[in-house]
């Protein structure tokens, strides 16, 4: 049985950014029984926060499991080692499954996508074929 995976994002740029590295990523470890599905945008970290109820439950609709991806760069993010537990452990109390997973990226996230070779020729041409990427990043 093939699962789904359902990513949440901060912006636009990851709604369909997050869901290829994620295939990318199983590919590469030859996981072949998950669909990710295209990515819902949520906002910026307290925007989901106030609302993760609503955006959890609503989610679970379409998915087996998600994953919660966002930039940590709002004025309210202190620790994202504690807020990453406070989705896991909010997600238990909604639902006993508990089908969540989240990674609060610190630093400018953008900088995952250097490894994809094709994604930033397509932005910046003739510059990204004269540099020499790292084959396993």
């Amino acid at each position: 049985m093939t699962r789904r995976i359902l990513p949440i994002v901060e912006g636009h740029g990851e709604i369909d950014a997050i869901p290829l590295l994620l295939r990318k990523m199983l590919i590469r470890r030859s996981i072949a029984d998950v669909t990710v599905l295209r990515g819902h945008r949520r906002g910026e970290w307290p925007k989901v926060k106030r609302d993760f109820e609503r955006f959890y439950k609503a989610a679970l609709n379409e998915c087996d499991r998600l994953i919660w991806i966002m930039d940590y760069d709002c004025d309210d993010c202190r620790d994202p080692i504690a807020d990453a537990s406070w989705v896991v452990e909010r997600a238990r109390l909604l639902d006993r499954r508990g089908a969540v997973t989240a990674a609060f990226l610190v630093m400018e996230f953008e900088s995952l996508f250097l490894w994809d070779k094709r994604a930033l020729t397509r932005v910046f041409g003739d510059v990204v074929a004269r540099q020499a990427l790292p084959d396993n990043p």
